[in-house]
């Protein structure tokens, strides 16, 4: 059991195999758990971008960056599909500019160019099956980046990114508002961008208040703790076991609780 709150900026850690892109699509609303609940509140926004992002057939870069289903994102949309056609006619090209002045749609168009042009994409109307893989990656990450949401789901988002653009990323993220909950294999990302670190391990959750040097520190203490725990029974079993072979017999209150005692931690 967890939360997350405005502000947080998670990095989700764990071996591979134990479920960390499971449980991104779970709180993404893309899988259905087979128990548990999920709680969100009203009207909350989600935005995820997964290691194999799905494309629009035939869509251009620009809009499969603007593919969100808000009314901002619709109007620039439709904006941008209309001058692009030759024959639109241009009633509906002042209509929808003012539209686009009513919901801030320039500056939204201009943010996302900056941000394709910050990724390494340049032409805007490229078709998106076209583009290498890399390519493909960035396309999709800034369409999650440009899409309003309160909640920024991130499964591998620097896969496919040098380092000049891997900074910008982590700048970019380090002032965006809003909760962000991520999966990176780059530590030193990770380092740099959160302040929370949850791990899945062995089917549980253990939540680190601090970056990836925090988290690394705090782990080791705790498996530390395990250990030293684990050698208290295991010398408490040897004694109590020598006890038994000597001959126990339950013959007070206290002999009776001694071998439950013994009985408990031949159990563990």
């Amino acid at each position: 059991s967890f939360g997350i709150m405005e502000g947080d900026k998670i990095g989700l850690i764990g071996i591979n195999g134990t479920g960390k892109t499971t449980l991104l699509k779970l709180i993404a609303g893309i899988e259905v758990p087979d128990e548990g609940r999920i709680i969100k509140t009203n009207n909350i926004n989600i935005e995820f971008l997964p290691q194999n992002p799905d494309f629009s057939k035939d869509a251009t870069v620009i809009e499969q960056v603007f593919k969100g289903s808000s009314t901002n994102l619709k109007i620039v949309r439709d904006y941008e599909a209309a001058i692009m056609k030759p024959n639109t006619p241009k009633e509906e090209i002042i209509r929808l500019s003012q539209l686009m002045d009513s919901v801030g749609g320039w500056e939204l168009e201009a943010e996302a160019k900056n941000i394709l042009t910050k990724l390494g994409i340049n032409d805007f109307d490229a078709i998106v099956n076209n583009l290498s893989g890399g390519q493909k990656k960035r396309v999709a990450l800034a369409s999650a980046l440009i899409n309003p949401s309160d909640l920024l789901i991130l499964d591998e988002p620097t896969n496919h990114l040098d380092n000049e653009t891997i900074d910008w990323l982590e700048d970019y993220l380090e002032k965006r508002k809003g909760a962000l909950l991520m999966i990176t294999h780059d530590r030193y990302f990770l380092d740099r961008v959160v302040n929370q670190i949850i791990e899945l391990d062995g089917g549980n959750i253990y939540s680190y208040k601090g970056n990836y040097s925090y988290f690394v520190e705090k782990k080791s203490e705790r498996e530390e703790s395990i250990i030293a725990t684990e050698l208290k029974r295991q010398n408490l079993y040897r004694r109590e076991l020598a006890w038994m072979r000597q001959g126990a017999q339950a013959r007070s209150t206290k002999q009776k609780a001694r071998i439950q005692r013994f009985e408990s931690l031949e159990d563990s």
